[in-house]
């Protein structure tokens, strides 16, 4: 056999396929969720907020779809519970120095 002949009749091997995804998979991003929004809560509570209730909806959908937790639910949840109470005791503060100024002012 000659090197021209040889050449011809190796086949390169195929290249590896990627996996195919299913119209149920789905990330489980709720871990990422969760941090940011504990994070983001003692920074901007809004953001916070907002990222813990996609979280939340994000690991109802997974528990619908795979009928186990979520990864990141405890995280979530946290940092919804920390997301509403600055939101109340932020509002109360709001409150009580509105009442304070007022009171200062003379008008209560």
């Amino acid at each position: 056999m000659t090197p021209e002949q040889n050449t011809e009749t190796e086949q390169t091997p195929p290249a590896p396929s990627l996996p195919e995804s299913t119209p149920n998979s789905i990330v489980d991003n709720t871990q990422t969720l969760g941090i940011l929004s504990i994070v983001f809560v003692f920074i901007f509570w809004p953001v916070g907020l907002i990222l813990a209730i996609i979280g939340t909806n994000k690991a109802k959908e997974i528990q619908q779809i795979t009928g186990q937790e979520a990864e990141g639910a405890g995280l979530v949840k946290a940092g919804l519970i920390c997301s509403i109470v600055l939101m109340a005791m932020g509002i109360l503060g709001f409150i009580l120095m509105a009442y304070i100024f007022a009171a200062a002012a003379g008008l209560i």
